[in-house]
């Protein structure tokens, strides 16, 4: 069985020497390894396409059940949670279950009917305050 043990000695901080030792009867060497420079290089210019963004921000209100998402588009969209849905919110996986399917509602543009200002208020005052910078409201069921 061959032992061998790496032992490396630094020298000024650019130099280092790698020693081999060995129990077999094999030579020593020494090796010298200089500083190496990185020299940087950039890849060709090309066109790329353009980023995209899109958020959503929710906000469940317990008073009337009712779980509102805010898009970066500017649309508020109201949902009204059934009885299992007002449970599931409370768990972290029922809440990420409701807003992925409520994207899923968003994207697919199902159902959705537009409210005014004045009925989102009626709905609830925190609702309101939650969509407050938005001006088109859209009740999804």
């Amino acid at each position: 069985m061959i032992l061998s043990l790496l032992i490396f000695t630094c020298f000024s901080g650019i130099i280092f020497r790698p020693i081999m030792a060995s129990t077999t009867s094999e030579p020593m060497t020494t090796t010298t390894a200089h500083g190496h420079h990185h020299h940087h290089t950039h890849a060709p210019k090309t066109t790329h396409e353009p980023n995209e963004l899109e958020s959503f921000t929710f906000y469940y209100d317990y008073s009337t059940h009712v779980l509102a998402v805010k898009s970066s588009l500017h649309i508020c969209y109201l949902y009204k949670t059934s009885a299992q849905e007002q449970i599931d919110v409370h768990t972290s996986h029922g809440l990420h279950v409701l807003e992925k399917n409520l994207i899923e509602l968003i994207d697919a543009g199902s159902a959705m009917q537009p409210i005014t200002k004045d009925a989102l208020t009626a709905m609830g005052r925190s609702l309101a305050h939650f969509c407050s910078h938005v001006q088109v409201y859209m009740q999804l069921n």
